[in-house]
Order: C-alpha cells, then sequence, then structure tokens
C-alpha cells in the first residue's frame, strides 16, 4: 500500500513543537545542541517547533530524551490523546508553559515553596490563608 504524503501540518504538530522549544529554552539549551543530541540538522529542529512538519515518533523519542522529559508532555489533548497525557487546560500560553517546566526542574522543596510564595504574592492570591490551609493539612 502506498504511503499518502501531505504538505499540511496539523494545529497538533504546531503545538508540539511549541512544547519542545518551550523546554529547550526552559533548559537554556541552543537549537544546534539539541539537533546533534537527536541526529538532525538545526534547520530540521526549526521546522518541529514552528510546526512546519510533524515530528515523527522516533524523534520525539529522541527529543524526550535530550531534554529530560516524557514524549508524552509534549502532545497536545484532544480526542486522539487520552485526557491523561493533556497538559492542564489552563496553560494558555508559552510564558506560563515554559514556567511549569522551570519549576519542575527544581528539586528544592524549599525553593519551590518560596516560587509559590512569591508567585502567590505577585499575583495578589490571599498568601495567608493559602498558608493556614497547608498547615491544617500536614
Amino acid at each position: 500500500m502506498a504511503r499518502l504524503k501531505s504538505n499540511k501540518t496539523s494545529a497538533t504538530d504546531h503545538d508540539i513543537g511549541r512544547r519542545i522549544r518551550a523546554r529547550r529554552r526552559a533548559l537554556g539549551m541552543k537549537r544546534s545542541r539539541l539537533a546533534a543530541a537527536i541526529g538532525v540538522t538545526s534547520a530540521r529542529v526549526r521546522k518541529y517547533e514552528n510546526g512546519d512538519c510533524g515530528i515523527p515518533a522516533s524523534a520525539l523519542l529522541r527529543v524526550g530524551a535530550a531534554l529530560g522529559a516524557a514524549p508524552a508532555q509534549f502532545l497536545q489533548g484532544d480526542e486522539e490523546t487520552p485526557a491523561c497525557l493533556a497538559p492542564p487546560s489552563a496553560i494558555v500560553d508559552l510564558d506560563a508553559e515554559e514556567l511549569l517546566w522551570v519549576f519542575a526542574a527544581i528539586k528544592s522543596k524549599e525553593r519551590r515553596r518560596a516560587i509559590v510564595d512569591f508567585v502567590s504574592f505577585m499575583g495578589d492570591s490571599d498568601l495567608a490563608a493559602r498558608q493556614e490551609r497547608r498547615a491544617r493539612s500536614q
């Protein structure tokens, strides 16, 4: 059976590429370094990140390994992807997504807590009420 090729990319290709770029940038990795790690050219990585071409599953596995992330983290939740693999719907922009990637890389529990408190303060969240709830739950 002949394989059909399409020059069209989908919104999913764009979303996957956007997530790859966000993760790479969060790690401070240059595009050329990622390209070398996964065995493709820098131009190919740019095409993946821009959604100009779909990324094969085998390449997505290599990207995940190079970026220290499960390939499922790059997938968008839709009717073709189980909801358990989809990112929270609250992640609506690149800054929020990048912040989550960077936050997830922080190993220190104390630093993570300090960041949550800081972001709560910056967002005018009721920090005192959150701290009280957290103290009761522990």
